[in-house]
């Protein structure tokens, strides 16, 4: 029964609710928990478009077009990057670049949009963060392949041309980094790679050889350390040829 137009009980709650610091921490919490854990995850910063584009992925029998997705979530990175609210970690660039050479390779003039070019910017300055900090030899390969994907040099390049020269001179780098790092690094200089740079991955081809017996595999990938170094123009190609062959069939 109502007095006045208003339920007592209701309006003792709502007194309640606005008094009581106990009731009212009650209160927020159920509110909280009816948003769900969607805000827990993205955070209280998350935009809504976010939110929208991770529902869109996670809905059960949803037939979203991927490339249509792709693109949103990539312009809405864009567009955080133009507000200057996103910075990107190495891992997330490594996951960025493919993205953004898929886009590429989609569009008829085979370049990106140039509203892409803050987030670029970004990417640019987090690989030259990144590079600051001990990194994984598959880092910087995975690196690689995506700026030569999106056929993208950053200007921060120089460093991780460091990184990779001393990486490539650790045990820990195999040939089949040293193959995927030349056939990158052809790519996006269209063979006209450091001189010094193929000297060090000519190195594991020399040390391939001394070590006095290898196997079918490791000929495999002799081989195409060879053609990836010649697809580089590497000067000393034919004396490193002739001597992989002595040692490999004659040593």
């Amino acid at each position: 029964m109502s007095e006045g137009g208003y339920v007592p009980l209701v309006e003792l709650q709502k007194h309640a609710e606005r008094t009581n610091k106990d009731t009212l921490v009650y209160y927020n919490l159920g509110i909280r928990s009816a948003q769900g854990l969607r805000r827990v995850t993205l955070g209280a910063q998350s935009s809504a478009q976010l939110a929208e584009l991770v529902d869109r992925l996670e809905a059960p029998n949803a037939h979203v077009n991927g490339n249509t997705l792709l693109v949103d979530l990539v312009q809405h990175l864009s567009c955080k990057a133009a507000a200057s609210k996103i910075s990107l970690t190495l891992k997330e660039v490594n996951t960025l670049l493919p993205l953004l050479a898929r886009m590429r390779a989609e569009t008829a003039t085979g370049k990106l949009d140039s509203r892409f070019d803050r987030l670029l910017n970004v990417t640019e300055t987090a690989i030259g963060t990144a590079m600051q900090q001990n990194r994984s030899v598959e880092e910087i390969v995975d690196l690689l392949e995506g700026l030569a994907a999106c056929n993208f040099v950053p200007s921060s390049f120089k460093q991780v041309e460091m990184v990779l020269m001393r990486l490539m001179m650790t045990r820990t780098c195999r040939m089949s980094h040293v193959t995927r790092v030349l056939t990158s690094l052809s790519s996006l200089f269209n063979s006209e790679v450091s001189q010094v740079l193929l000297q060090t991955a000519a190195s594991h081809a020399m040390f391939c050889t001394k070590t006095g017996t290898i196997s079918g595999r490791e000929v495999d990938e002799l081989v195409e350390l060879l053609e990836a170094l010649a697809s580089c123009r590497y000067a000393a190609l034919p004396g490193l040829i002739a001597h992989c062959r002595e040692e490999c069939f004659f040593g």
